[in-house]
Parts: C-alpha cells; structure tokens; sequence
C-alpha cells in the first residue's frame, strides 16, 4: 500500500501532501485543494490479456492533475501528466522501466515539451 498521504516534490511550490479520499480495490486516489488551485493523483492497476488472449499483462497507472482556478483575469488552466507501466504478469526484471523513470528529469521534459524527438 502507497499511504494515506501522496506527496508531490515541485520546483516551484514545495511539497504537496495530497490525502487518500478513495480506495477501490486495486486503485487509489488522493486530493488536496487550496485556495488558486487544488490537485489530484490517481493511481491505479489493471490486468488485461494480451497477444490474441495467450499472456496476461499487468498495467500501472498513476495520473497527477493540477487544477488552477479561473480568476477575473484568466481562464483555469489544467496540467496533466500521466505514467503507464506494462508488463506481463510473471516478468520480474523492471530495468527498463527503471531506466525510463530515471530518464525523466526535468532536462529531458523541458526537450518534450520544446518538441525534440
């Protein structure tokens, strides 16, 4: 289990502690709301056949969103950013997916979001 308690490091802003306001078997979700803007985090797990039904696939999914309200002088504006894993069931080795966790630092996001591939 994850915690009651999400906590979301920003550059800018510190710590986000998001509470847990929902758990249904293999999901979770957490919120926090303030006064310009609140957030949520959705994490959840998913088993789906795979390979015209032969293998099984395990799916991890955690979505982070950033709402912050409209003002008299601008729209809200929503960020979203989501992580999907997928593995099959019995496949233990998660290098790969270590390695694309650490390859998401904030050098190479700013590169995404300049549109370089």
């Amino acid at each position: 289990m994850l915690g009651d308690t999400f906590t979301l490091v920003l550059p800018v802003g510190g710590s986000k502690v998001l509470n847990k306001i929902n758990q249904d078997g293999y999901a979770s979700e957490y919120f926090l709301k303030e006064s310009a803007s609140e957030y949520t985090v959705k994490v959840r797990h998913t088993t789906a056949k795979a390979g015209g039904g032969l293998e099984q696939r395990d799916r991890h999914n955690v979505e982070v969103v950033e709402r912050i309200f409209a003002t008299s002088e601008a729209a809200e504006t929503v960020r979203k950013a989501y992580v999907v894993f997928e593995n099959y069931d019995d496949d233990t080795d998660d290098d790969n997916l270590l390695g694309l966790a650490a390859w998401l630092t904030a050098a190479n996001l700013a590169k995404l979001f300049g549109w370089q591939s």
